[in-house]
């Protein structure tokens, strides 16, 4: 009984401390990516409870949805992709697009700078194997990683 009260406080004080950890940065509000070196800003607005952290970025023909955890200096993410006409445009058949809707298509590990004004780190992009007729998804992996930055909006 001692050992499992012991256990008990040990737990709590762990997940106490991951929990405040993430309140050293708060990283909660909208954030700037640009995914090319000339390509446009696209506006990420994050929310953050804790360690828990989700974000959502608007396209033309959908969103990205990322959910996550924050340790108070790494953010990691992954990325779901929603909207037919956003799968579509990114090369999905329509009936490719209507199975992956939804479905991670994406992470990130990302870390704050000292100064809380940008979080750098990498993308690790989907890559969808699959076959038109009949409609099937083949196979799904992780890309090699991507630098990814993103910029606190003012």
């Amino acid at each position: 009984m001692e050992k499992a009260l012991i256990f008990a406080a040990v737990l709590v004080a762990v997940l106490l401390i991951f929990a405040l950890r993430a309140y050293r940065h708060h990283i909660a509000g909208t954030w700037l990516e640009q995914r090319d070196g000339d390509g446009p800003l696209e506006r990420i607005r994050v929310t953050q409870i804790g360690p828990w952290v989700r974000a959502r970025k608007e396209l033309s023909g959908g969103w990205h949805d990322y959910k996550g955890t924050f340790n108070g200096r790494r953010l990691r993410l992954k990325r779901r992709d929603f909207g037919v006409d956003l799968l579509t445009a990114q090369g999905f058949p329509l009936a490719i697009a209507r199975m992956l809707n939804g479905s991670v298509m994406a992470r990130l590990e990302l870390q704050i700078t000292p100064d809380g004004k940008r979080l750098e780190g990498v993308f690790y992009p989907h890559r969808v194997q699959f076959r038109k007729e009949p409609p099937k998804i083949l196979s799904r992996e992780y890309l090699p990683p991507k630098n990814r930055t993103w910029q606190r909006s003012r």
